[in-house]
């Protein structure tokens, strides 16, 4: 197919990106629009499908989902600022719902749903966003740092689009500008088993737009052993500037009545030398457990967990072929143990995977991993992230109840390829 190429500069940051080629094929162009007419022409016969068509798709063009958006997303743009100084972090945070305007978010909009939208949404507060960030002002640019800290802010589960320029100030420092686009943080979801019997869920992803998550649920079954059921979960991204997740579960029902906590801080990016996590749970009057998930008992058995994990980053050679790869050798273990306070009759025929057990694992990993942004066919107008690379462990452990003991090695091999000449986007350096 025909093949167009656009080099974008950017006269407002004073910043261009002339190392970086974006290849377009016009037939894929053709056959977006084909489909986004088909739909569009469907949507247009009622008022409430119009209007639910223009807050869910955009026109499919060349210059927005490919060169402008691609190349503004993406930190290796700014290969020419690596060194400098962080002087200023900058976010400006842009609602759900609006127009675009030369590729880039804005809050304006003429539709009344969307305004609405935007009006109950929770809008993501600037601090919130430089806390979960692994770099700070006054230090140094690294171009593999940003992009682990931008992977990181894409998978919020709050944020829809992101966007990194900079801005030098003076001759050895910039300005970070983050322009983040919001995703609508408010869900509901309702269910009907029977006549009777009702669910009704309601999650925030976003609460006070601080990214604390809220799920709240309520279940009415008048024919099970607990009528009313009802379930809360709360989630804290970083505690405090620690980027320690913190999540909490309560849960009254039929199947248990159950207590969790969780505390979890993984490799942040790929100078972060610890991570690890905590996992507790307490259960009573369960149906299940988690050493056989086909047994069923009539609310019969209360049970703990613990389970724990720690890693440990080994300094890794990084003068490998792939400059802007991450690469990562770590050291991981992981501590289980399982304790039961109230079970059956355990005999030797049955019932024997409710005994006490301990497991431990040891693991040795190595990585290499790295990222090309892309369009996917139909997501118009969103970015996203296509990793590639290996992963290598190998690993020993062992678990240990009161009848017997097991030993256990094993290893896993994985790798990840990005076929350039079949993706739709792509860009070559």
């Amino acid at each position: 197919g025909l093949l167009f190429s656009c080099l974008s500069s950017f006269a407002q940051n004073k910043q261009q990106a002339s190392d970086t080629v974006y290849h377009y094929e016009d037939q894929y162009l053709y056959k977006q629009q084909h489909f986004y007419n088909k739909w569009k022409k469907k949507a247009m016969k009622h008022k409430w499908s119009k209007e639910l068509f223009k807050i869910l798709l955009d026109p499919p063009t060349a210059t927005t989902p490919s060169c402008l958006k691609q190349i503004r997303s993406s930190s290796r743009s700014l290969i020419k600022y690596e060194g400098m100084r962080i002087e200023k972090i900058n976010f400006r945070i842009v609602k759900p719902f609006g127009l675009s305007k030369n590729g880039l978010p804005t809050d304006s909009t003429d539709n009344k749903l969307e305004a609405f939208g935007n009006k109950v949404h929770m809008v993501t507060k600037e601090h919130h966003l430089k806390r979960l960030l692994s770099i700070s002002e006054g230090d140094v640019l690294d171009i593999k740092q940003l992009q682990d800290n931008e992977e990181m802010l894409r998978s919020l589960a709050y944020v829809n689009e992101l966007f990194i320029t900079a801005e030098q100030l003076s001759e050895n420092s910039i300005a970070l500008n983050f322009l983040v686009k919001d995703k609508f943080s408010w869900s509901m979801s309702y269910q009907a088993h029977s006549l009777k019997a009702h669910k009704l869920k309601l999650y925030n992803k976003n609460l006070f737009g601080i990214g604390h998550y809220a799920k709240l649920q309520y279940f009415y079954s008048p024919n099970k052993y607990v009528v009313n059921n009802w379930g809360i979960e709360y989630t804290v991204p970083s505690i405090g500037k620690s980027l320690v997740r913190a999540s909490t579960i309560v849960e009254h029902s039929s199947q248990h009545d159950k207590y969790s906590l969780e505390l979890d801080r993984p490799f942040v990016d790929y100078k972060t030398q610890y991570a690890g996590g905590l996992h507790v749970n307490f259960v009573k009057n369960s149906e299940r457990v988690p050493t056989n998930e086909i047994a069923q008992f009539p609310n019969s058995i209360n049970y703990q967990e613990f389970d724990s994990w720690l890693g440990v980053s080994i300094p890794y050679d990084l003068e490998k072929k792939h400059k802007y790869a991450r690469y990562r050798k770590a050291i991981t273990g992981r501590l289980y143990r399982l304790r039961f306070t109230k079970t059956p009759d355990i005999k030797i025929d049955s019932n024997a995977f409710l005994l006490n057990t301990t497991g431990f694992l040891l693991g040795y990993n190595v990585s290499q991993r790295q990222l090309y942004l892309s369009n996917m066919l139909y997501n118009y107008g969103k970015v996203e992230y296509i990793p590639y690379g290996h992963l290598a462990q190998l690993f020993v452990g062992g678990a240990y109840n009161q009848k017997h003991t097991e030993a256990y090695i094993g290893g896993n091999f994985e790798k990840a390829y990005y076929s350039k000449n079949h993706d739709y986007y792509f860009l070559l350096r």
